[in-house]
């Protein structure tokens, strides 16, 4: 989640009195490594750069939602290790749960007039159909998929009798959304319910994390990416739905708008050309990228990562200060 703390406030200041006519510059990058195990193949590492200031291609708008509670899901206690302690059951549902509650706050202060003006709904419901696109912190794709069927679940509980829902969800009419995470037959239900706008709304965003791994603060950030790669001047006018987790826990959901800059940004001026959404897509060239990576192999990953394990343990004993005796 630093990475949404930096953009936040990096927004807030370039929106304050104390702005000196400078852009802000957000870094999101991590490293994800875990014990051998069934974690360890979601593993990535990656970094997202950011620039933030006037005429933007993506302008944040409308209201966000933050929640944040204490949950000791994945933490880093031992100072001899890289590795985590994590707690994947707990997790996940820590992720779901945060989604519900990012999601129902969401909705509640769209709809407010202002709010709703802000992002041009017009009328129109505040529920998931306003929105486009879909990005989301993706510790791994599965993941992301419940979580969007639990967008998906949150309209379903504000109108349970919409036609949409008939059939099957119809079991859980009346069931508050806490009270269904961790249900794997709801889970199923409204994963399946949810697909045909998951492919639409969320998959093009996926690109870069199903094929490098979570990369924790940087993940939804190169969700972002992915999305304005694969989209570019086509998110002229669309609406951003953005969600941001980070463990322990803290989430929030915004939303961001595509538009035209006007070109009357510093980064416009000769010979470069305006900073829009198709010069981000030409100038990341994410998918040449993404192909030009060196190819290894799961012993070497190994190799590699036990070596790691035992520099770091060797550099904790180091650091570790001499007991003075006592008295």
């Amino acid at each position: 989640y630093g990475g949404t703390a930096a953009l936040l406030n990096s927004v807030a200041w370039v929106e304050s009195s104390a702005w000196d006519g400078r852009y802000a510059l957000v870094v999101c990058g991590d490293i994800a490594v875990y014990a051998p195990g069934p974690a360890r193949p979601t593993g990535g590492g990656g970094a997202v750069a950011m620039l933030v200031g006037p005429d933007a291609p993506l302008v944040m708008a409308g209201p966000r939602a933050t929640h944040a509670f204490e949950v000791y899901d994945f933490y880093k206690p031992r100072g001899d290790t890289e590795y985590a302690t994590v707690d994947g059951k707990l997790s996940q549902d820590a992720y779901l749960a945060s989604v519900d509650t990012c999601w129902s706050r969401l909705k509640a202060k769209l709809g407010a007039p202002a709010a709703a003006e802000q992002l041009g709904l017009n009328g129109s419901p505040a529920d998931l159909r306003a929105f486009d696109y879909v990005c989301m912190h993706s510790p791994y794709n599965k993941l992301v998929q419940k979580g969007f069927a639990r967008l998906l679940y949150g309209d379903f509980a504000d109108d349970a009798t919409a036609p949409r829902f008939a059939g099957d969800a119809q079991r859980w009419a009346g069931v508050p959304p806490a009270n269904t995470v961790g249900d794997r037959e709801a889970e199923k239900c409204f994963v399946g319910l949810a697909k045909p706008d998951f492919e639409a709304k969320c998959a093009p965003s996926d690109t870069a994390s199903r094929q490098v791994g979570n990369c924790y603060t940087a993940a939804l950030y190169m969700n972002l990416l992915s999305l304005v790669s694969a989209k570019a001047s086509s998110l002229i006018g669309a609406r951003l739905l953005l969600f941001s987790y980070g463990s322990g826990a803290v989430a929030t959901a915004f939303t961001l708008i595509g538009r035209e800059p006007s070109g009357g940004s510093a980064l416009a001026l000769p010979p470069a050309s305006p900073f829009t959404l198709e010069r981000i897509a030409t100038t990341a060239q994410l998918a040449e990228r993404l192909t030009a990576r060196t190819c290894s192999d799961l012993p070497t990953l190994t190799r590699v990562r036990a070596r790691r394990r035992r520099n770091a343990a060797r550099t904790h004993a180091q650091d570790r200060p001499t007991p003075e005796p006592c008295g």
